[in-house]
């Protein structure tokens, strides 16, 4: 008997001695110590970029497109090491158990990260802010935004101008002047006056004064007359790029070498056969002599010894074709569950790039049709500034002037006819009767200043001249001034309209593309987990089908093991029950009741075991008990014997 560390005696096979059994427990024991101490993996790096590969000679436009990015969506995956701690604790900790989990476990970590380069392969796509780049770079911008450009400039340019300042007092000055330069010095210019056209020549200096005015108002804002050229695109548009490849990724074989073959120590029953013959050893009995015997318990034992023998020849090439079944098996549920989910990765790879890339259609088609509107509004802004200054500029010159020209014309005839009807009439008296014409030719020598009364008929008809001119240069330049401050309130109106709007107009295109990112992100952060996660199952397929394989192997071992441990108990039993039988019979020949033999056989199962596994010491000492009997115990020894 052996008694173990933790203070259990169990039986020693006859073949291991005390110490042999002291170094294997204490082997066992440093062993078990040492199972899953080993140096951790690795840990797998957590990759969160992959660039795809560009042409470093290209030189890439500023915005026009983004760089790469691959996300890695979802939980992270189980790394190699955990998983196969996790694969340790699942299985028992018998020596197959192990081996096979210690074989396994390189394995696991050659399919997750084969399984990790699938996944960053699968998740290598343009980011959304490069699909929202791109999108923006292939914008076709509409030829009214370009006008809208043209016409925004001419706006703020002919608002930029200096405003003129009409002057009502360069024409009243200029009046003035003329009139200094035109009165008459003598009754023969005041006759000549309507003929010389004087009048006509002071009011032809105030129109050119009145001119010059309007003019000056009509060439600072007669511009936005005409619709300057459109304003060349600052950009050509850009087609959208095709759907990204993903990156080659060769087939896994995950299930490859899973599952290690077993060594031939591992379904080795020898020992259980081994034992068996200790055991008739034990008792005396040859194999012999076993198979004489035809009935009985004995009978029964040695169908059971040989059915020990023909299963350690079986069993062990039973469970060896299970473990190469449970391999072909591990080996061929993942090449169809790696078929089946990279399947399902491409699949949602496609639907994900796909929706993405009409989410940029979609942008794109909206960033044109707003780009088209804030064209066509700041253009329509344009056009009615435009046609309200031509129309003023056009009253201006249609209504204003006419009004200024007619008046004049009007008071310079005024002015002629009243001072030739009045002078006509003066002359009429002055110069009647038969002396008339001596101081008619008198008269033509005196200045103005020798005759009041004609005098009086100039000075009186040029203050009504003067006072009706000044009014018409008054208005003229009432209506110069209100045109130009009009036109000044109508580029200024039309300069804060289109700032406004633009102003506005950054935000709202800022949010088309926004919106449209943050759409294409979820759309690919969806794809991105959709594929980590398909990682994430082939890792616990990988790992669950290894883990159930050696679980069904080592369930295997144990329960042939197990069927070997039952039968060799059952032999022991069998040649103990017939040990029974015998030394009962016995001890009533020598006159021992039943009653007493089983109170001696329930003395306890030690002294019962000691008695019947040492039978030729128990029979000696029957012998020295019995020798009065004589020949009648022999005869009876002799019966029991051949009963045995």
């Amino acid at each position: 008997m052996y008694r173990t560390a933790d203070g259990k005696l169990i039986e020693l096979p006859p073949d291991i001695s005390y110490e042999q059994a002291a170094k294997l427990e204490a082997e066992a024991k440093a062993a078990e110590k040492q199972i899953g101490k080993g140096p951790q993996p690795q840990p797998v790096p957590d990759v969160k970029k992959l660039a795809k590969k560009e042409d470093k000679k290209a030189k890439a436009k500023p915005g026009a497109k983004g760089g790469k990015d691959s996300k890695r969506g979802g939980k992270a995956a189980p790394k190699a090491g955990a998983a196969a701690n996790a694969m340790l604790k699942a299985v028992s900790t018998s020596k197959v158990a192990q081996y096979l989990t210690a074989k396994a476990t390189p394995v696991l970590q050659k399919g997750f990260g084969r399984l990790q380069q699938l996944r960053q392969n699968e998740q290598t796509h343009d980011d959304a802010a490069a699909k929202r780049s791109q999108a923006e770079q292939a914008v076709v911008i509409p030829p009214s935004e370009g006008q809208a450009k043209s016409n925004t400039g001419q706006v703020n340019t002919v608002s930029g101008r200096p405003a003129p300042t009409p002057d009502e007092n360069k024409g009243k000055q200029t009046l003035q002047e003329s009139l200094k330069a035109n009165v008459p010095q003598s009754i023969e210019d005041v006759d000549n006056f309507k003929r010389d056209k004087k009048a006509q020549h002071m009011g032809a200096d105030v129109m050119a004064v009145v001119l010059q005015d309007k003019n000056a108002v009509v060439s600072t804002y007669e511009d936005m007359g005409h619709t300057p050229a459109p304003t060349p695109r600052e950009q050509e548009p850009e087609d959208l790029p095709p759907q990204e490849a993903a990156p080659a990724t060769g087939g896994m074989n995950l299930g490859k070498d899973a599952i290690a073959p077993l060594q031939k120590e591992h379904t080795d029953l020898s020992n259980f056969t081994n034992e068996a013959d200790g055991k008739l050893k034990e008792e005396g009995v040859t194999q012999e002599q076993l198979d004489m015997v035809d009935s009985g318990d004995l009978a029964t034992a040695n169908k059971e010894k040989k059915g020990m023998e023909i299963a350690a020849k079986t069993e062990p090439l039973a469970v060896q074709k299970f473990a190469e079944q449970q391999s072909a098996s591990v080996d061929k549920d993942l090449k169809q569950e790696e078929t089946k989910q990279r399947s399902e990765m491409k699949t949602k790879r496609k639907a994900g790039l796909g929706a993405t890339a009409q989410k940029q259609k979609g942008a794109k088609s909206t960033l044109e049709k707003k780009r088209e509107e804030v064209a066509s509004k700041i253009n329509g802004i344009y056009t009615t500034a435009q046609e309200k200054v031509k129309k003023r500029l056009a009253d201006l010159e249609t209504e204003s002037m006419k009004r200024f020209d007619d008046g004049n014309a009007k008071a310079t005839k005024e002015f002629e006819d009243n001072v030739n009807r009045e002078l006509d009439a003066f002359k009429a008296d002055r110069y009647s009767g038969w002396f008339g014409w001596a101081r008619k030719a008198k008269d033509w020598l005196l200045g103005m200043d020798d005759l009041p009364e004609v005098k009086a008929i100039f000075d009186r008809n040029r203050a009504m001249f003067v006072t009706t001119i000044d009014k018409l240069v008054a208005n003229i330049a009432a209506d110069n001034k209100r045109v130009v401050q009009e036109c000044k309130d109508e580029l200024q109106n039309a300069r804060t309209q289109i700032k406004e709007f633009v102003d506005k107009l950054g935000p709202s295109l800022k949010d088309i593309g926004k919106k449209a990112a943050g759409e294409m992100n979820a759309k690919l952060e969806q794809m991105d987990k959709f594929i980590a996660q398909k990682e994430e199952d082939l890792q616990n397929k990988l790992k669950d089908k290894q883990t159930a394989a050696i679980k069904a192997i080592d369930e295997k071992i144990e329960k042939m093991k197990d069927a070997m441990s039952g039968a060799l108990a059952k032999l022991g039993k069998l040649l103990l029950l017939a040990a029974k039988k015998f030394f009962t019979w016995a001890l009533q020949k020598f006159g021992y009741s039943l009653e007493e033999i089983e109170g001696f056989i329930n003395r306890g199962v030690a002294v019962l075991k000691a008695i019947f596994t040492q039978p030729i010491k128990f029979v000696k000492n029957l012998m020295r008990a019995a020798m009065p009997a004589g020949p009648a115990f022999f005869a009876a020894a002799r019966q029991a014997g051949n009963q045995w």
